[in-house]
């Protein structure tokens, strides 16, 4: 772990809770656990999910590991994260703190750090309220879908720092996710300079200096499981 000097905690923690009160909106918690498990189930149903007890065990530890800040997980978000048993690359918050990842997704990426990213990326729209847009004309709306997207990669970037891991591999992450076939989907995304800018700008102005984990035995055991 790494240890922040005060003035550099504060800051990162200062910008996780101004992104959570401008975004997040008054929700009915019942109806968005139901609607987030129908949409869950829709995946899960097409792909199928299976985790063996040490996929469990590392993702919890991951999970663990990204929130083991008072102010991060006050929320209380029951954060799950369930593997699809799909070679497509698949990463999406269906609602209130469940996160799907695709095995074919852990399975191509270079190191933990990454993976952290990826998974505090999905978690945070989940903290900052972006999952109560599904299902209402905001989906839709491409101004509303860039801006969301650009939110959750800053609380990961600093959700990841915190968690002892280099925020640098962030970069690296969104450069792979721009990466490959285009798709129709691709219009409610930031272009990568505007999201690379973004990242980098945090990184700076938080003071965080290295080292931190990039990869990790553990990371490389999980994936040859895959």
């Amino acid at each position: 772990m790494i240890k922040f000097p005060n003035f550099i905690l504060f800051t990162l923690i200062l910008c996780l809770y101004t992104f959570s009160c401008s975004s997040k909106k008054p929700i009915d918690i019942e109806y968005e656990y139901k609607q987030a498990y129908l949409r869950s189930k829709l995946f899960e149903e097409k792909f199928g999910v299976t985790q063996s007890p040490f996929e469990t065990e590392y993702i919890d530890y991951i999970v663990g590991r990204l929130l083991n800040h008072e102010e991060i997980s006050s929320l209380k978000i029951n954060y799950k994260i369930k593997l699809l048993n799909t070679e497509r690359k698949i990463a999406l918050s269906p609602g209130l703190g469940i996160v799907l990842l695709s095995k074919g997704l852990v399975k191509n990426l270079p190191n933990e750090a990454s993976f952290a990213f990826i998974a505090a990326h999905e978690m945070a729209h989940g903290f900052l309220g972006h999952t109560s847009s599904l299902g209402t004309e905001l989906a839709n709306n491409v101004k509303f879908r860039k801006k969301i997207e650009l939110e959750a990669d800053e609380w990961a970037a600093g959700v990841v720092a915190l968690a002892g891991y280099d925020p640098r591999i962030s970069v690296e992450t969104l450069a792979l996710s721009h990466s490959g076939k285009k798709s129709e989907n691709d219009k409610f995304y930031p272009n990568f300079p505007t999201r690379l800018s973004l990242i980098n700008k945090q990184i700076i102005d938080s003071g965080w200096m290295p080292p931190g984990t990039i990869n990790r035995r553990a990371f490389r055991l999980f994936q040859d499981r895959l």
